[in-house]
């Protein structure tokens, strides 16, 4: 099963696991460049598909060690061919190759200056949190609010309560079930917005 067109969560791959019980690969590319890496979905192992494009990681922050923006050389295209694009997407080093952590955008920073990612999300989640889709906003300095599509809803106090540990000190969560969440005019979905940084 092939995880592709944005960066799915763990709670895409339980449920689509559910009704496809095989291997789950995530394809991570970008409309501009084509697919760029593969590994196993939520596995923390993806490579470069060098045959596709020249991938460059870039240091992306100071105090931010084995982060990397990507820069992208395509090859071998007649058509829209790029050179040293930057696709916005940004990579962490791991012992078994890269962690695609998502957009730029898509990154918060916590006030000690660490970075939190869907991934982490994910993973900050209580044990027995199942759902179709969330969506984790920030509405104020201090406030964000967890939407998710599910069929029951979920034990609110408990995700509030991981979710503004994940988050940091004096951070307020609110969780809502929702019928449904829209995706953004592109068509994707984003799992962590944070607000606009300057």
């Amino acid at each position: 099963m092939i995880l592709t067109y944005g960066k799915a969560s763990r709670q895409h791959g339980l449920r689509i696991a559910e009704a496809f019980p095989a291997p789950q690969v995530d394809l991570y590319g970008s409309t501009e460049a084509g697919y760029l890496f593969v590994g196993g979905a939520f596995g923390d192992d993806s490579r470069a598909i060098d045959e596709n494009a020249f991938i460059e990681l870039v240091p992306w922050r100071d105090g931010a060690p084995g982060i990397s923006q990507i820069h992208v050389t395509t090859r071998g295209r007649e058509a829209m061919p790029l050179l040293r694009y930057r696709t916005g997407d940004i990579v962490q080093s791991t012992p078994r190759g890269f962690r695609i952590l998502g957009r730029e955008r898509d990154l918060h920073f916590r006030r000690d200056g660490s970075i939190v990612s869907a991934a982490d999300v994910d993973g900050a989640l209580p044990a027995g949190f199942s759902c179709w889709h969330y969506c984790l906003a920030q509405s104020g300095a201090s406030r964000w609010d967890f939407h998710y599509v599910a069929n029951r809803t979920a034990d609110h106090p408990a995700v509030e309560a991981a979710l503004s540990r994940l988050l940091g000190p004096g951070v307020r969560v609110n969780a809502f079930r929702r019928k449904s969440i829209s995706p953004a005019a592109s068509g994707k979905f984003a799992l962590l917005k944070p607000l606009a940084r300057d």
